[in-house]
């Protein structure tokens, strides 16, 4: 079952965890999440699903719509792809 903080974004990712950091002076609500274990990764240069080998060293930040006010960032590890 989805989680409220899922909902809210309405992101197809599971959230892993939710909070508040500051990043250049400001808070900023923080929510890390991650793919589905079912699902398959893709390619950046075709974009065709292929087999995950690891993961990168370093999570990714995106910035998502605001909630509530505040600034709100995803951060997910993304999967390395052989294609």
């Amino acid at each position: 079952m989805p989680s409220v903080v899922q909902k809210v974004l309405s992101i197809p990712a599971v959230v892993e965890d939710v909070s508040f950091e500051e990043i250049d002076g400001r808070e900023v609500l923080v929510v890390d999440v991650r793919a589905y274990a079912r699902a398959r990764s893709r390619c950046a240069e075709c974009g065709r699903r292929c087999p995950g080998y690891d993961q990168a060293p370093t999570a990714r930040r995106w910035r998502h719509l605001d909630v509530a006010g505040r600034q709100c960032v995803l951060r997910a590890s993304l999967r390395r792809v052989r294609c």
